[in-house]
Order: C-alpha cells, then sequence, then structure tokens
C-alpha cells in the first residue's frame, strides 16, 4: 500500500548555483509518498531475511536519499531561485522524474513529490530583503530628496534643535521679503 505523506526537509541548507545570485544556500521541506512495486527487489536488497520490516526503518533512508539528489535536481532545472516557488510544480515533476531511478533500485515506487516551500537561512533573506528594497527605492539621488523634504517639516517643527533654528531663520526672512 501507499506510504502518504512522508516530510522531507533540509536539516542544513543546501547550496545551490543560481544564475542570479551565485552560490545561494536555501532551505526546502515538502511530502512525498511511495509503495513497493516490485517486492523480490525490495526483499532481496532491503529487508532481507527479516521476517518484519517497518516503514519507519526503511524512512530515514529515503529522506536521505531524496535530499542527496534534490540540489542536482534544482540545478539541472535551471529555475532562478526567486521563481521556485512560482514554478513549485514544475519543480516537483522534476525532482519526481530525478528520483524515480533511485527508488526503483530498491523495488519502489516515488508515487508523489511535493516541495512545499523553498527559503533561505535567515542571514541570507534579510540581504535579499535589502536587495529588494533597493530595487524598489530606484534612483538613490531621488530618494534622498524625497527623505530630506520629508524630513524639513519635521525638523522646522522641532524648536529646540538645530533644524528647528535654521528652517525658522529661513521662514522669517522670507517673509521679511514679502
Amino acid at each position: 500500500r501507499m506510504q502518504l505523506n512522508q516530510r522531507w526537509g533540509t536539516a542544513n541548507p543546501l547550496t545551490i548555483r543560481d544564475r542570479e545570485f551565485g552560490a545561494i544556500r536555501v532551505r526546502g521541506n515538502g511530502v512525498y509518498s511511495w509503495h513497493i512495486s516490485d517486492p523480490r527487489t525490495f526483499h532481496t536488497k532491503v529487508s532481507g531475511t527479516r521476517e518484519k520490516y517497518t516503514v519507519a526503518e526503511i524512512e530515514g533512508q529515503l529522506r536521505d536519499m531524496t535530499l542527496g539528489h534534490i540540489g542536482d535536481a534544482i540545478a539541472q532545472s535551471q529555475i532562478p531561485f526567486l521563481d521556485l516557488i512560482s514554478n513549485q510544480l514544475e519543480l516537483s515533476k522534476l525532482i519526481h522524474q530525478a528520483l524515480q531511478p533511485y527508488y526503483m533500485e530498491f523495488g519502489l515506487t516515488l508515487d508523489t513529490f511535493i516541495v512545499r516551500e523553498f527559503s533561505l537561512p535567515e542571514e541570507l533573506q534579510k540581504r535579499l530583503d535589502e536587495r529588494i528594497s533597493m530595487n524598489m527605492i530606484g534612483d538613490m539621488g531621488r530618494y534622498t530628496q524625497f527623505q530630506v523634504a520629508q524630513s524639513i517639516p519635521v525638523a522646522a517643527a522641532n524648536e529646540g534643535g538645530i533644524a528647528g533654528i535654521g528652517a525658522g531663520i529661513r521662514s522669517s526672512s522670507w517673509r521679511s521679503r514679502s
């Protein structure tokens, strides 16, 4: 019978090459399902002469084998990191196809493979957020002018500060000209 909802996840980040960012480390998780499709091969290569062999006993081996090939499948997919989640179904299919031969060696069939999430480690996510912010800002000169313009009313309202004195002088000298 099918072994459903088998979880996979990267305990440590996988290092992959991304054409936009270069080498990056990613974490991922999801679920997969499998079943024994060739009992003779499974018996010969896995369970041997044991009377009983449980899912829990093979689960670790399958998860490690799966994680060992995910990085290769992502690299071969040529999907940039920023597009991994938007191409989640395609990526799941590619990883499924890449893993199927390894499962068959044990007399198993990989029925489903689902990618739920890919993310960057926290320190890299902060850098990506900074980069996205800078891209959203665009022209730094114009952004700086905007920030200065936004701060003038605040500085002028601050009676005790030097900026408030300067703003007050400018506004009173401007009034005397008119």
